[in-house]
C-alpha cells in the first residue's frame, strides 16, 4: 500500500518541478511542447490515480497505460534538452526522476496477481 501512494506523491512532486522548469521554455514552445508535456504527467498521475482505485485487470491496464505515457514523456524530454531548453544538469535530475516513476511502477504491476 505504500509503494502505490508514494509513486502518486512522486508523480505529483515530478509535475510540480516540470511545470516549473517548463515556465522557462520559449514562449512559442510553452503552447506546444511545455502543453503536451504537462497533459502527459497529469495523464500520468490520474493513471495512478485510477489504478490505485481499481482492482483486478483493470489495474494492471492502468498501470501499463502509464508506462507507454513515461515512454512518450521521455521521448519529448529528450527533445526539449537537444532543442536548448534544458541544461544537461536539468536533463539528468528530470531523466533520473522518470527513471524512479518507472522502478515504482514496474514494481507495483510485479506485485500484482
Amino acid at each position: 500500500m505504500e509503494q502505490k501512494s508514494t509513486i502518486l506523491i512522486q508523480t505529483y512532486e515530478f509535475l510540480k518541478m516540470m511545470i516549473g522548469v517548463m515556465q522557462h521554455f520559449p514562449r512559442d514552445q510553452k503552447f506546444l511542447i511545455a502543453n503536451r508535456m504537462q497533459n502527459l504527467i497529469s495523464d500520468l498521475l490520474d493513471l495512478f490515480v485510477e489504478a490505485y482505485y481499481s482492482s483486478g485487470s483493470d489495474k494492471k491496464i492502468k498501470l501499463m497505460e502509464a508506462n507507454v505515457k513515461i515512454e512518450q514523456l521521455r521521448y519529448y524530454v529528450r527533445l526539449c534538452y537537444e532543442l536548448g531548453f534544458f541544461n544537461s544538469i536539468k536533463y539528468g535530475l528530470i531523466i533520473d526522476k522518470m527513471q524512479e516513476l518507472g522502478r515504482m511502477n514496474g514494481g507495483w504491476i510485479k506485485s500484482l496477481p
